[in-house]
């Protein structure tokens, strides 16, 4: 039953006369065609009569018509079959304008065909449209032989109306002498003249002279000096080239060619030498698909190229009106024609060379413009055609494999020419849709990692947050990672010689061969600051860490209260370069192999990490790889290899710098150097021992960093720790030290960052005296105003003495009420002027007040949030000393990024 009851409802539709679903589509199809038809048609006529009236009115034309008008009548009254010619050649060139419009409808109907169901019209559309499109990339012999001979026929039939039509007008006119008057002629000497027409109106007859004209439309062929679907070629100078219809040939020989276009010209002659014009417009237009040299083409086509060359002058006023695509396509096609000619001038002039060198460079650089040339232009036409084609002697070569051909020299023929096309056109569209569609995005999970390469390299598909979550999640790699080898400066070493090692180091390890390629390509080998002999010598932090023990019995050198304790400078038989920390060593080749060493094995860590790399692997190079020359040295430089044996000499000892004098170094006993420790950190009031381990104390601080809501302010780092202080010796006195607490490594370090650089802003735009210094420069200016007012208030030349004081212990001594009142008075005082947002450049230096709207690199804080940054590093400023956690209980850290900007001013 549940079968009968559709068909029966079939039935009783088709009974009723009611059409079927696919027969209304196919009946509503064409009337939508037909509507789209006469739509266009109107937007075309309307858009005629527009540029005809802007024509019309230009001053430029009226100007050169009236001027025409002031220096021919004299003319026209003695010759007036030369004036009867120029009217007839003005009614001609509106005919083709008129054909032009007709071609140009043809063309926008032929590009709405898909909307026809029936593929038997969409082929014949298709046929149509590729015999309208740039004939001399598709030399067809047979379709050129009836293309010609319909050419010729339609030709001699219009040169024959045109006569008899301009024979019987001249009688009319001459037997009727007076007519409407003109401008310069008097009413009894001028003949009557038919009004003349817009250019650019659409008629299907037109009746002239009492001759009814008909328009024939030609497939594939049209009007000389117009467009041939769209294109036109013309004798002027394109990309370099001179481009002109005697380079244009149709598969037929040099002398047939030129013997044929030699008839026609001698047939336009005898067509009109009656009346003595110059040759009519109409006229077969060749196509380009045979190419010859220069020097053969223009030996016997001369006379065709200046009259080709009239023709396409006498059009170039009507191609404006055509449209964009039309001038592109035609400057393309004219700049190809170039091109093919100048390349067979290369390949005839390399057929008669005899040096080989000389041969062969010169039909590179013939190959090379070659290709440049196919790929200028890939016309719809030939999408189906899937490699270039040429033809020489009526055999059909593959263009890729044609060298020794086209080094042969001689004529040959392009087919199917067409731009090759790259894999990453052909499926860009598909992977984008992909990555649009969420539905899709689960598609690329079972993408492999090749095909998700290929993939980044056409959309940069992993550039992308979702495409890394993708590589990640299914393979636990990150591709788009960037291996960066920091080697120190060394003159001895190339980098390309590292970057050739580290590459097949690589290869040897990572399977994968396109994951592998994609990772060499992006490895950076650059050059990094070449190390100091402080970096070498220093070792404090070393012995900052816990309890050590004496070291210093073995050791002839001075000592205090029974332990070393020396400059570097007094100690015998130290070379003088040592004396200052600041100079630089020359590396060696044991130093520069072990710095090369170091630097490949930090560079390739985020491999290791991915599990690409094994963890126990190691890069180790050799001096004769790197292909290392030994530099040569100079009086009073020392080696690398010196600084570390002097290091090693001093082994069990702390080397340190000296405050005040940082190109000093101290060397001391390590108990000396705990006793500091404990002084400055451990028996100090201002510091709290903390009964917690670190991984406790940094989850408490981020609760907190996130309750005060720091967080949309400045990031949280997770990988940072909490930082290991230590002391350095003053240079006044040894035994006094300076404590510092780096902060490079505080989780909360970039809130810091973005509290220093708004308070050092707000305090230079705030508008009132203090002692922040914004820079060294800014000195001079001050030590200016200090004296100009002690000038001002002693009324003479006065004495200043300048005195330098220093608190002891400032950073330990400053309260905490204090530093927040000083904030908050800062932040209300701009308040109280309008200012509610700061914005600050991530990198860098730069700051203003005001909101940013998305600008790369640039960060907006509101000033009430400054208050919460300051509350919470005074509040959470815990760190290492001597192996325990410890807190500041008063003061700021010295060696913090917010300790650099004094606040404290009122």
């Amino acid at each position: 039953m549940s079968n009968q009851r559709p068909q029966a409802l079939r039935r009783h539709g088709r009974a009723s006369g009611q059409p079927s679903t696919p027969l209304r589509c196919i009946l509503c199809v064409p009337l939508a065609v037909v509507g789209v038809l006469s739509i266009c048609a109107i937007v075309l006529s309307l858009s005629g009569k527009n540029s005809n009236a802007a024509w019309l009115s230009s001053p430029t034309n009226l100007s050169d018509r009236s001027a025409r008008s002031q220096h021919r009548p004299d003319e026209r009254s003695q010759r007036p079959k030369e004036w009867l010619e120029e009217r007839l050649e003005e009614m001609l060139e509106e005919r083709a304008l008129r054909s032009e419009r007709l071609e140009r409808l043809a063309e926008v109907e032929n590009q709405i065909q898909f909307l026809f169901p029936d593929r038997e019209k969409s082929a014949r559309s298709e046929q149509k449209s590729e015999e309208r499109s740039v004939q001399f990339l598709l030399p067809d012999k047979q379709r050129s032989e009836r293309s010609e001979e319909t050419s010729e026929r339609i030709e001699r039939s219009e040169r024959t109306e045109r006569s008899e039509s301009s024979e019987k007008r001249a009688g009319q006119m001459v037997a009727k002498p007076q007519g409407r008057g003109r401008e310069g002629f008097s009413s009894a000497s001028q003949p009557e003249v038919p009004e003349r027409k817009h250019k650019g109106t659409v008629e299907h007859n037109q009746r002239e002279g009492g001759q009814q004209v008909s328009r024939q439309r030609l497939i594939g062929q049209q009007v000389s000096g117009q467009r041939v679907s769209g294109q036109q070629v013309s004798s002027q100078r394109v990309s370099g080239h001179r481009v002109s219809e005697h380079n244009v040939r149709e598969g037929q020989s040099t002398s047939q060619q030129g013997a044929r276009n030699h008839t026609d010209e001698e047939e336009r002659d005898d067509g009109l030498g009656s009346s003595g014009s110059s040759p009519p417009v109409v006229s077969r237009r060749p196509s380009l698909s045979s190419v010859k040299s220069p020097s053969e083409s223009s030996s016997s086509h001369g006379r065709s190229v200046s009259k080709s060359g009239s023709s396409a002058s006498k059009s170039g006023s009507s191609s404006g009106s055509i449209g964009v695509t039309s001038e592109s396509i035609a400057s393309s096609s004219n700049s190809i024609a170039g091109r093919l000619e100048s390349i067979a001038g290369m390949s005839n002039s390399i057929a008669g060379r005899s040096d080989s060198e000389t041969r062969t460079s010169a039909l590179d650089s013939a190959a090379r413009a070659l290709n440049e040339t196919l790929k200028m232009l890939r016309s719809p036409a030939q999408r189906r055609s899937p490699m270039s084609r040429m033809e020489k002697g009526g055999k059909k070569y593959l263009l890729k494999d044609a060298k020794a051909v086209i080094e042969g020299g001689g004529n040959w023929i392009l087919l199917d020419v067409i731009r090759t096309k790259r894999k990453a056109e052909r499926v860009k569209a598909k992977v984008i849709g992909l990555l649009r569609a969420p539905w899709k995005r689960k598609e690329l999970l079972k993408k492999s990692l090749e095909e998700m390469l290929e993939m980044d390299g056409i959309v940069h598909t992993l550039r992308e947050r979702r495409g890394r979550q993708i590589g990640m999640k299914k393979f636990g790699i990150n591709p788009r990672t960037i291996i960066v080898i920091k080697v120190p400066f060394n003159p001895g070493i190339r980098k390309k010689n590292i970057y050739r090692e580290m590459e097949c180091w690589l290869k040897a390890r990572i399977r994968h061969s396109t994951l592998c390629n994609l990772l060499v390509q992006r490895m950076r080998v650059i050059w990094a600051k070449t190390r100091t002999i402080a970096n070498i010598l220093h070792n404090q932090k070393l012995f900052s860490g816990g309890d050590t023990t004496c070291t210093c019995e073995d050791f002839q050198l001075p000592r205090v209260n029974g332990h070393v304790q020396v400059r570097l400078s007094e100690i015998d038989g130290i070379k003088s370069l040592l004396h200052n920390s600041k100079n630089t060593p020359v590396p060696g080749g044991f130093d520069s192999t072990q710095e090369i060493n170091r630097a490949c094995n930090e560079g390739i860590k985020p491999l290791k990490r991915m599990g690409l790399i094994k963890g126990g692997e190691a890069v180790r190079m050799r001096l004769h790889q790197l292909e290392w020359r030994q530099p040569e040295l100079q009086d009073g430089m020392v080696l690398a290899e010196y600084v570390k044996g002097v290091k090693q000499s001093l082994r069990g000892l702390v080397l340190s710098p000296v405050d005040r004098n940082n190109g000093e170094t101290l060397v001391e006993c390590p108990m000396l150097y705990a006793t500091g420790m404990r002084t400055m950190f451990n028996e100090n009031p201002n510091y709290e021992e903390v009964e917690k381990q670190e991984k406790e104390v940094l989850l408490e601080m981020r609760g907190k960093y996130k309750e005060a809501g720091i967080g949309k302010w400045a990031n949280w780092d997770n990988v940072g720790r909490l930082q290991e202080s230590y002391v350095i010796a003053k240079d006044k006195d040894l035994c006094k030290r300076r404590p510092v607490v780096p902060s490079f490594c505080n989780p909360a370090r970039h809130a810091a960052g973005i509290l220093s650089k708004a308070l050092n802003y707000m305090l230079k735009e705030v508008g009132r005296e203090h002692f922040n210094l914004h820079g060294t420069l800014q000195l001079k200016e001050e030590i200016a105003k200090v004296n100009k007012k002690a000038h001002d208030l002693a009324g003479m030349d006065s004495r200043i003495s300048i005195r330098t004081y220093d608190i002891k212990e400032m950073f330990t001594q400053l309260p905490h009420d204090e530093v927040r009142a000083s904030v908050q008075w800062l932040v209300n005082r701009l308040q109280d002027k309008g200012l509610r947002w700061i914005r600050i450049k991530v990198k860098g230096k730069k700051v203003t007040f005001g909101k940013s709207h998305g600008e790369d690199g640039w960060k907006s804080v509101r000033m009430k949030a400054l208050d919460d940054i300051t509350s919470f590093l005074l509040d959470n400023t815990f760190f290492k000393a001597g192996g325990k956690v410890l807190k500041q209980m008063n003061g700021i850290p010295m060696g913090g990024r917010a300790s650099l900007c004094n606040v404290r001013f009122r």
